[in-house]
């Protein structure tokens, strides 16, 4: 399994009910990756190990992403 197989994946499996509940009313068709970092980091980190990074967001919301092999690895930043 490759990182953009995981990619290619994730954003055909991506939808309202899988993102985290307190911000599903944030959730679009035009992003469905938008709400789900903190699954796709931890998804990513039991598949490929690295660490899961984490910092605060402009409007004070928390988002994860990965680094992995030295390279940062973010599949939620659009």
């Amino acid at each position: 399994m490759t990182i953009k197989k995981v990619e290619e994946k994730l954003h055909k499996s991506c939808c309202k009910e899988t993102c985290f509940d307190t911000r599903q009313q944030f959730w679009s068709h035009n992003k469905p990756e938008s709400e789900q970092c903190f699954v796709t980091a931890l998804l990513l980190n039991d598949i490929f190990g690295g660490k899961v990074i984490k910092a605060k967001s402009s409007d004070s919301m928390n988002h994860y992403w990965n680094l992995i092999d030295e390279k940062e690895i973010d599949l939620t930043r659009s």
